[in-house]
């Protein structure tokens, strides 16, 4: 739950930014968005993850926001039916910098 809220706080947010709505309703939409977004990105990791057998610890939040901006910024306006193959495009590039696997973060019972 904390590496959730701090990729959504300072990673896709962004360190200084704020919640610009000024009324409720729209600070509860804009806080639902941010949740999507955050939902989209895991759920194209985990795509990536499921397609090349790996541990999802091997895939890269900040990476993979990078990767997904990119997509969003070289095709702005796409229609739906493209949304496959932008994710395919987004997957074959997360695999191809993948971080090292994770040294084991167990305590051993006494």
């Amino acid at each position: 739950m904390e590496t959730a809220l701090a990729e959504l706080k300072t990673t896709q947010r962004g360190p200084r930014q704020v919640l610009r709505s000024k009324h409720p309703e729209l600070v509860a939409q804009e806080v639902w968005a941010h949740l999507l977004v955050h939902y989209a990105l895991r759920a194209v990791m985990h795509t990536a993850a499921l397609e090349a057998d790996l541990d999802p610890d091997r895939l890269s939040f900040v990476r993979t926001l990078r990767v997904v901006r990119r997509q969003l910024i070289a095709r702005p306006a796409f229609p739906p039916e493209q949304l496959a193959a932008a994710v395919r495009t987004a997957v074959a590039e997360l695999l191809t910098g993948l971080l090292p696997p994770r040294r084991l973060r167990a305590f051993p019972a006494r």
